[in-house]
């Protein structure tokens, strides 16, 4: 079954390539905060804090004052005494001395650290840094390295450590008096709270201000948490905290059992891979959706219940990664089922729709296509109202698909249905269709009310791999069956030549917009001196659901011809509007750029709607950014300083388009009310490669600024062309290399990620 397989995958994937070990960390802290214990107390941390460095100055202090600190823990009957503290330089003989005395009377209570230091990092040699030998003859030594993971958390601790051949255990591990004093790695159990360790201040001790019999049969841990000492660490759940206390915790996860075994993920991923066999053999939605939800519980509840019991720990991300593959596939297809009956079906009348007609029917071969036009089906409408409309055309439906007796009949338009025949025999069609208009006589009851029904069809005969062309080809047919009266005709090439496709989009436009296939796309732009995006310029897109993406070089023309392109041109303004409006909420600052086209540069329609759009508007009007073709200012430059002083009036920003292709000066330019040129692509897009464009970009920025102009230079595709725009003291950067054309989603999360970029 494909989910499982694509359930194998994805959990392969996260096993052997280590995907999930993030997710695996952030569910392990989770599990530890949902059960948060207590520590054993039987570690006491003797804190040298804050307190105790200001009433004993002068750190590192004597010698004798550990000494003593150790003779007042040896008095308080404290079961094992460890330092987290340097002791392999000598201080002075007498400190050094009386120190060692002090731990001969302590006998074998002792712990001093041992710290492995790299000796050499090209060749990753160790060496270890002793106590003095005058101090290290009388106690026990431990390692107290403390080694954080790659993030920089330490979440793992060597139980030992082994130098020279030498085999050092960790002072966790002495603390806890493990059995098990070997080399090896330990996960800190973070569910015990540190702030439930017992803490006393050094200082306490030294001085004899800890009350009788509060340390008897305890072990001591004596430590660094004053912050100015900087031992510290980053762990997980509780922040930073000082090496002593995850000393104490790893020493506490020991005594409580809690080092764990962990299992890695396999276990869970096999289980999961079960989950999605069984859920792909139960038919119903719901019952799959609730093999997938328990799969999710059990990999979640496992590891937690494994952990509380002191069993083991166990990885959940490759399982959950496959369950989860699971839920995305039962959702697409889910989604894929919903969409295609909604695609597939004419939602008034429940019969299969043109989509149907296309995806059902589409097989190889020759075959008939036919249609039915439903005559005066406006004013029959209108009488019946829509529950009524929809039920007589179910009827008329039926009739037909009686007649027929072949397949399914489907409504391809609102007055016409079509079906297909499953051979190519024309000859017995003007007796077939006689046939089926003589079965229309009788006319059909609404309600009370016999509605009479006129039919006239038409047949197209050719490939059936395009199913609506042919369907599209009969209702022609049948339309002109109906201009000349009789009651079906047959689909001629040479009397109904294609429309050239691309007018045949003009009919189109209102519906795409409807549909969503138009829409605006927002390309970046960038202040070349910071790298940070400034803006965007508004761009028309056009996906076709039949012809896929149209460019709009494709259809923009024939919009401008037919005279549509102030409507095309308003629905840019509404959407970049909107967008402004938007992000003046989010208190950004950024511009958007829209095209005027050259038709719309005098026309006082054109003004007028677009004038209330902008006055209206709760924006800084000055984000909103008129991109007006060269040439346009060309044609008849007293009306297009008229225009362009009228839209600068209502507080908009004007650009030059196009800058270089209209055979204009800059000095010209000079008289028109705007604020930047936009340099046109061609000279930009080989500008690395080519000397004579150098030269003319390079002299247009440097008289632009001249004149007051700010530049934008479009068409930069690489990082080597935005080096050299930034040499010429280029203002404003669009291009690939800055972002393709994007919706407005895709933008908003690219300013909400504030990326230079680099030139």
């Amino acid at each position: 079954m494909l989910v499982v397989v694509i359930g194998l995958v994805v959990g392969l994937v996260c096993l052997t390539q280590g995907l999930g070990s993030s997710l695996d960390l952030a569910l392990r802290e989770a599990r530890d905060a949902l059960h948060t214990r207590r520590a054993t107390g039987d570690i006491v941390i003797a804190e040298i804090d804050a307190r105790s460095l200001a009433e004993i100055n002068h750190w590192p202090w004597p010698r004798s004052i550990h000494g003593q600190v150790i003779d007042r823990l040896s008095a308080a009957k404290a079961r094992t005494i460890a330092f987290d503290v340097d002791f392999s330089s000598p201080s002075t003989r007498k400190e050094d001395e009386a120190m060692a005395l002090s731990l001969g009377r302590a006998g074998d209570a002792v712990i001093l650290p041992t710290f492995r230091q790299i000796a050499n990092a090209s060749t990753g040699d160790v060496f270890e840094n002793l106590p003095m030998h005058s101090l290290k003859k009388h106690a026990f030594l431990a390692s107290v390295n403390i080694q954080p993971d790659a993030d920089g958390m330490v979440r793992h601790y060597e139980t030992g450590v082994v130098t020279d051949h030498i085999m050092r255990p960790s002072i966790a591990a002495l603390l806890a008096e493990s059995s098990s004093l070997q080399a090896g790695n330990l996960t800190i159990d973070y569910s015990i709270d540190p702030a439930t360790i017992p803490r006393l201040s050094y200082v306490d001790i030294l001085k004899g201000r800890i009350p009788k019999g509060l340390l008897a049969g305890k072990r001591v841990l004596i430590g660094a948490t004053a912050v100015e000492m900087g031992d510290r660490y980053a762990v997980p759940r509780y922040g930073v905290l000082a090496g002593v206390i995850i000393q104490a915790l790893a020493a506490d996860t020991l005594l409580q059992g809690s080092c764990l075994v962990n299992y890695g993920g396999w276990p869970l991923f096999l289980m999961a891979l079960a989950m999605l066999f069984i859920s792909g053999r139960t038919k119903s939605t719901l019952l799959r959706a609730s093999v997938l939800a328990v799969g999710m519980l059990i990999v979640l509840l496992a590891p937690l219940a494994l952990e509380l019991s002191k069993v083991a720990t166990l990885n959940a991300s490759a399982a959950l990664a496959t369950l989860a593959s699971g839920v995305a596939t039962l959702l697409i297809t889910s989604v894929q089922r919903a969409f295609l009956i909604h695609k597939t079906t004419d939602m008034s009348t429940g019969l299969p729709n043109v989509a149907a007609f296309s995806l059902r029917e589409r097989t190889k071969g020759v075959r008939i296509a036919a249609a039915a036009r439903i005559q005066h089906y406006g004013e029959i409408s209108l009488l019946l109202g829509p529950d009524q409309t929809a039920e007589w055309v179910r009827q008329i439906a039926q009739r037909l698909a009686l007649v027929e007796g072949q397949g399914a009949v489907y409504r391809v338009e609102e007055s016409a249905l079509a079906w297909l025949y499953q051979n190519d025999d024309i000859e017995h069609l003007p007796d077939h269709f006689a046939t089926i208009a003589a079965l229309f006589r009788s006319p059909i009851i609404i309600g009370v009310r016999p509605i009479e029904i006129a039919l006239t069809f038409g047949v197209a005969h050719g490939e059936a791999d395009d199913p609506r062309t042919l369907s599209a080809q009969a209702l022609l047919a049948a339309d002109r069956a109906a201009e000349q009266g009789i009651v079906w005709d047959i689909h001629s090439d040479l009397r109904d030549a294609e429309v050239d496709w691309k007018m045949s989009l003009l009919g189109e436009l209102d519906q795409a917009v409807t549909n969503g296939d138009l829409w605006v796309a927002y390309q970046p732009k960038a202040d070349v001196r910071s790298g940070q995006i400034v803006g965007a310029e508004a761009l028309i897109r056009w996906n076709h659901p039949e012809r896929g993406f149209i460019a709009p070089d494709h259809f923009i023309p024939i919009i401008e011809k037919e005279g549509r392109i102030m409507e095309l041109t308003l629905f840019v303004m509404d959407q970049a509007l909107e967008t402004l409006e938007s992000w003046a909420l989010r208190n950004y600052s950024h511009s958007i750029a829209i095209n005027i086209s050259a038709s719309l540069l005098g026309d006082s329609a054109f003004f007028e709607q677009a004038a209330r759009r902008i006055v209206n508007a709760q924006i800084d009007r000055s984000r909103l950014v008129l991109e007006i073709t060269e040439s346009a200012t060309l044609a008849d430059p007293d009306q297009a300083i008229d225009a362009m002083t009228a839209l600068r009036a209502l507080g908009v920003g004007l650009s030059i388009d196009d800058y270089g292709t209209g055979q204009s000066t800059l000095t010209y330019l000079k008289r028109l009310p705007v604020d930047e040129i936009k340099i046109d692509q061609s000279f930009v897009t080989d500008l690395v490669l080519s000397r004579n464009d150098q030269i003319l970009v390079r002299s247009t920025i440097a008289l632009a600024h001249d004149l007051g102009f700010k530049v934008v230079a479009e068409g930069i595709e690489s990082a080597e062309c935005l080096a050299l725009l930034a040499s010429y003291g280029c203002d404003t950067a669009q291009g690939w290399h800055i972002g393709k054309p994007m919706s407005i989603d895709a933008f908003n999360t690219l300013l909400e990620t504030p990326l230079a970029i680099a030139a």
